[in-house]
């Protein structure tokens, strides 16, 4: 369990510190971070994109009071919002991007497909699903196999392959763009457009 804990720290300092430098976020005006928590990792995304890139930390309402003070904290206020919600339900927050970190790994198969659908419904035609998760391409690794089994037991989900987030958008009506490495504990962005 350390070591899980271990490694799920460590994949947020490295989300902080290089999704800016792997993906052109300057490309989106509204970055929607959904189910983005206390919104550091947003934050970080939008201190190293233009002044016009805005964004929404959408999490459960008990979250939002921290995600406000950290977007306070870090003078963001005019950029980014807080708005509490539960995304099973919905997604009500137009964006052109919407930002997944160590989301679908948590749940089944047939609740990612939910989560997927419900983003579909607030999307434009030209807005992008970004997932950022650990992805399982060899089906071999320890650190995932440990991973999986750990995320199994605690949630319900597990670590996929890319053909099973394929299957995943597409059963929700979404089409895969790319896969972009990023080369820390087998994590990579999926783009997904609809």
């Amino acid at each position: 369990m350390a070591k899980i804990l271990i490694t799920a720290q460590f994949v947020n300092v490295i989300g902080k510190s290089i999704l800016h430098e792997k993906y052109d976020f300057s490309k989106f005006k509204n970055i929607v971070d959904v189910g983005g928590s206390d919104g550091c990792l947003l934050i970080d995304i939008l201190k190293n994109t233009p002044t016009y890139v805005h964004g929404t930390v959408f999490d459960q309402p008990s979250l939002m009071e921290k995600a406000k003070a950290n977007i306070a904290e870090h003078k963001l206020s005019d950029r980014c919002k807080a708005i509490g919600g539960n995304f099973l339900e919905s997604v009500p927050v137009e964006g052109d991007c919407y930002f997944l970190k160590d989301v679908i790994c948590d749940w089944d198969d047939e609740i990612c497909v939910k989560i997927f659908r419900n983003i579909k419904k607030s999307m434009k035609n030209e807005s992008k699903i970004l997932l950022f998760e650990a992805i399982d391409v060899e089906q071999s690794d320890l650190n995932l196999i440990t991973l999986d089994y750990s995320i199994w037991i605690y949630s319900g989900g597990k670590v996929r392959n890319l053909s099973e987030y394929k299957n995943l958008l597409e059963q929700a009506g979404l089409k895969f763009v790319q896969l972009i490495g990023v080369g820390e504990f087998k994590y990579s962005l999926i783009e997904a457009s609809v």
